[in-house]
């Protein structure tokens, strides 16, 4: 059908008016990153990734000799921590605030990446749904200013799973530029994670299956012969594209470029992690947690709006393969790029737990499988209201703003619970009312910067003269002292035991110590105290009264 006032195809104005949608939606979070990325605390890990990196640079500048070599972080790529201290020399931030931004805009990547990848499966409305979905995804969002590693690695899978996408939709005679593109987001995400390298199984499984495809449909062995050269040659390329990527800022992998990323990846499934975590209201070892840990975190942490939509998707997709007429329309590039994100998604969590891998902190290790899973369920929406719209187009629309509401009551959530995005457990679960006590919420440790700003205002409005000119000592739980003087003011010095204050975090238990102490701060989410400074001095005063 033909627009009589344009000669452009209605279909052809409504992907373009979708993509103007997407457009506009990445430019507001865009902004929104630019105006927030500064509201986010240091998490655990981000000044030892700070440190690795400004050391490969150190690396680099001392000519790549063995004394220069990094002493920490070197089971990690540099895919991050060099460009992240680069970057960090470029803009008027301080080390950490300078990551935040830095990790942010990887973030946006990861969200343009997944836009992409739903727009090749669904078109305009496909990339569209994708994008926002992942966009209102709290556990991604919520990474995506202080993860130094999981984000990052996130961001490389879904480019990789957009290029093997373009790969099976372009056949065994693919552009060579694709290949080189496959190279380069394989290369990227290898360099930040080793765990890069299940791309390159990936890349095996659809040229091994590709060439297969070949030789049952033209059954003549020298077309296959050469297919299978060429596939390899090119191959190989990507591979070797990526490998150099991988290998060049990691500076443990220049001495044995092809044996050290494999034995660090047998070491990396049995991480030495061995603090207790919290699961189910019990605290429960890491190495390994109990084969449901993971599952239990993706059920009570992706959105109720999401698992919806995930199950009318694994309806269809049943519905599909048991009607033989619905099947044979899955015999197509987009039933295999299909058939790829499904395994993408599913695999690594099943084969951590059947490998009884350490896990803890939730579900943040395996953000990466969360953008294909947008991307599937945005699929999963198309079907449906393609499906309605062909018998009730009202239904459709009501079923479409029932979504949306959906969607709109997670980003209500969103905002409530900023800058602690990834502390979000949806209401089925009971919310992080219900969840503080039975899961690991705050394990990043990034509200000591919030409580650190509240106190010190407190003690600038309470006991002015004390604070400009005294020092004061604080005490805390389970953290490492640089985090919390990272966020306090200058003045203040951590202690061991009894000082001036005591500052704990939900983790670990820390914030229910000292109950009978006096209050003086409070940071909190939805009625749930995730950090709080209580007062040492009156028991202080007491002792000293009484042994005057």
């Amino acid at each position: 059908m033909v627009s009589t006032m344009s000669g452009i195809p209605q279909s052809e104005r409504r992907e373009a008016l979708l993509d103007a949608i997407s457009i506009a939606l990445f430019a507001g979070l865009v902004l929104t990153a630019l105006a927030t990325f500064d509201d986010y605390g240091m998490s655990w890990d981000e000044r030892g990734h700070a440190r690795y990196g400004d050391d490969i640079v150190k690396y680099f500048q001392a000519g790549m000799t063995e004394e220069a070599m990094p002493d920490h972080r070197q089971t990690y790529g540099g895919g991050y921590n060099l460009p992240a201290a680069l970057f960090s020399r470029l803009v008027p931030h301080a080390r950490i605030t300078s990551n935040h931004l830095f990790t942010a805009l990887l973030g946006l990547l990861g969200l343009m990446g997944t836009w992409r990848l739903g727009r090749l499966l669904g078109g305009a409305a496909g990339g569209l749904l994708a994008l926002l979905l992942l966009a209102t995804l709290p556990a991604y969002y919520g990474h995506m200013f202080n993860s130094p590693k999981d984000l990052p690695f996130a961001v490389g899978y879904v480019w990789v799973l957009y290029y093997l996408c373009r790969l099976v939709q372009a056949g065994p005679r693919a552009p060579l530029g694709v290949w080189v593109a496959l190279g380069v987001a394989l290369g990227l995400g290898m360099s930040v994670r080793i765990g890069g390298l299940l791309g390159i199984a990936y890349l095996a499984m659809i040229v091994g299956l590709q060439w297969v495809c070949f030789c049952l449909h033209e059954r003549r062995v020298k077309p296959a012969l050469g297919l299978l050269g060429s596939l390899t040659l090119r191959s190989v390329l990507a591979t070797s594209i990526a490998w150099a990527l991988m290998i060049l800022p990691w500076p443990l992998a220049h001495a044995s470029p092809f044996t050290a990323p494999f034995e660090v990846l047998r070491g990396f499934t049995k991480h030495s992690f061995i603090a207790p975590t919290l699961f189910r209201g019990e605290y429960v070892p890491p190495n390994p947690p109990p084969w449901n840990y993971l599952p239990d975190y993706f059920l009570v942490q992706l959105p109720d709006v999401l698992w919806l939509i995930l199950a009318i998707g694994a309806v269809t997709l049943a519905v599909y393969f048991a009607r033989p007429e619905l099947r044979r329309t899955l015999w197509n590039w987009r039933g295999a790029c299909i058939a790829l994100l499904l395994f993408a998604v599913l695999f690594p969590p099943i084969y951590a737990i059947l490998r009884r891998a350490t896990i803890y902190d939730g579900l943040r290790h395996f953000l990466f499988v969360l953008p294909p899973l947008c991307v599937l369920a945005s699929l999963a929406v198309l079907n449906l209201l393609n499906w309605l719209s062909e018998r009730s187009k009202p239904t459709a629309y009501a079923t479409m703003a029932l979504l949306g509401l959906g969607v709109l009551a997670v980003v209500v959530e969103m905002v409530e619970l900023h800058p602690y995005q990834y502390l979000y457990f949806n209401r089925t679960s009971g919310g992080l009312p219900a969840a503080a006590s039975q899961y690991e919420t705050e394990y990043y440790a990034h509200s000591f910067k919030e409580l650190g700003n509240t106190f010190a205002d407190q003690l600038w409005e309470t006991e002015r003269d004390r604070y400009l000119d005294g020092d004061y000592q604080m005490s805390s739980c389970k953290i490492e002292p640089f985090i919390l003087m990272e966020h306090m003011p200058a003045n203040f010095s951590f202690a061991e035991g009894k000082s001036d204050f005591y500052a704990g975090y939900l983790r670990a238990g820390c914030i229910y110590l000292y109950p009978d102490l006096p209050l003086l701060a409070v940071v909190e989410r939805q009625g749930v105290a995730l950090n709080v400074v209580r007062s040492w001095r009156q028991e202080q005063e007491a002792r000293g009264d009484r042994e005057r």
